[in-house]
């Protein structure tokens, strides 16, 4: 299952790079199946994962996770259960969101 993960987040990873740039700063953690994505763009991070679920997408706001948000929008991203191909459609969609 590692290897699987491994590849799943390379995968997202190279996606981000490529489509996300400019609009989303992927920040990955040491471990895990999820990393953050903190907004390039002035729009409010619960809006922009509201058009996301829109497009079929889950992903999370930031924001609903404080009472007093400080930083910058950002979103909660996984790759762990998609599988590359659904990934690199998934990351299409986000950039074509922003």
């Amino acid at each position: 299952m590692r290897q699987v993960y491994a590849e799943r987040c390379q995968v997202f990873v190279e996606a981000a790079k490529r489509s996300l740039s400019g609009k989303l700063d992927v920040a990955m953690a040491a471990s895990g199946m999820r990393a953050i994505g903190w907004l390039k763009t002035k729009e409010k991070d619960a809006v922009v994962a509201e058009r996301a679920r829109a497009a079929g997408l889950e992903v999370l706001a930031l924001s609903q996770f404080t009472r007093r948000n400080t930083q910058p929008g950002g979103l909660l991203l996984g790759f762990g259960a998609s599988p590359p191909s659904e990934l690199r459609r998934g990351v299409d969609v986000l950039a074509s969101i922003l």
